[in-house]
């Protein structure tokens, strides 16, 4: 039973707010987007017409581009391309270093020791020899534990192979998207971003695309002890580890003495009325470098800062 043109906008509003604000996290997500994008070409002759319901979707992408643009004068904050060079407070400059700076510190730059330039050594994949040299550990076991869940949901619910059929529309859509969302991931992932613990969800993706591909299973054959016995060990195991991590800090919670043994303290600026500091936690607003060479500006309740 197709559902109605109702459910299918509401479900698409419910599907793309939630992508959008997972996005809105971190835009190392932006693949995620994918999900709506596709589910609108999917049914665009229903989707593809004036609603006032569309006004739920358009307030989060005004506030979310509004507070990028009043903050740096680009639509996606550091993608320079996406920067206003028109504004006066632009920042496509502070935008092009720290995405410069952000591909060479997660490519391994600093764990390489021979005699290429920063900018030789991110091209063409010569980093992969000494990011993976320097995660291999990271790697290996993230590949273990997900190996590891694709066994143990093997025993819980009885998988099974089967033939690589998809009669089911919208299971046939749901695979598409996760397929590309992975292949997106992972362009992004091997061109800017190598960072293993933001890219778990593409590992996540894989492991549910391949499980439900290839193998079926009865949602009813699940074994309830099995279960039982791995939540136990769970616990056990994310208790001791925290234990172990209090015990190691002589039970003292005392976060701040712990961080301010590794970075160094606020000092503060200003220029003309407008006070800011530079350092790590404390005061706001911070900044990571000195703004002398910036001009002040209030606007209105904004402080703007000027080339």
């Amino acid at each position: 039973m197709a559902p109605n043109k109702k459910d299918i906008l509401i479900n698409f509003i419910i599907i793309f707010l939630i992508s959008f604000f997972i996005f809105s996290i971190k835009i190392i997500y932006l693949p995620v987007l994918l999900f709506p994008l596709i589910i609108f070409y999917r049914h665009k002759s229903d989707l593809a017409k004036l609603n006032l319901r569309y006004l739920i979707i358009l307030l989060p992408i005004v506030v979310f581009i509004m507070k990028n643009v009043l903050g740096s004068g680009c639509l996606i904050y550091p993608f320079e391309t996406s920067c206003v060079k028109s504004i006066p407070w632009s920042n496509f400059i502070g935008a092009h270093e720290l995405s410069l700076s952000a591909e060479i510190f997660n490519k391994s730059w600093h764990s390489y020791s021979g005699e290429m330039s920063k900018e030789s050594f991110i091209k063409d994949f010569n980093w992969i020899p000494t990011w993976f040299e320097r995660g291999k550990i990271e790697i290996i076991e993230l590949f273990l534990t997900t190996f590891s869940i694709m066994i143990i949901s093997f025993m819980l619910f009885n998988l099974r192979s089967k033939k690589f059929i998809l009669t089911n529309t919208y299971l046939k859509d749901f695979k598409i998207i996760l397929f590309l969302i992975i292949l997106f991931s992972t362009l992004i992932y091997f061109l800017k971003n190598p960072v293993i613990r933001m890219n778990h969800f593409t590992i996540i993706s894989l492991m549910i695309l391949i499980i439900s591909t290839i193998l079926k299973s009865s949602v009813n054959a699940y074994k309830i002890n099995f279960i039982n016995v791995l939540l136990i060990l769970g616990f056990l195991f994310n208790f001791s580890k925290n234990y172990q991590r209090i015990h190691d800090n002589d039970f003292i919670n005392n976060p701040y003495l712990m961080v301010s043994k590794k970075i160094y303290k606020q000092e503060k600026y200003n220029i003309g009325n407008f006070d800011y500091y530079i350092g790590w936690y404390g005061q706001a607003p911070i900044s990571n470098q000195n703004l002398s060479n910036k001009n002040y500006k209030k606007k209105f309740i904004f402080n703007i800062l000027l080339k």
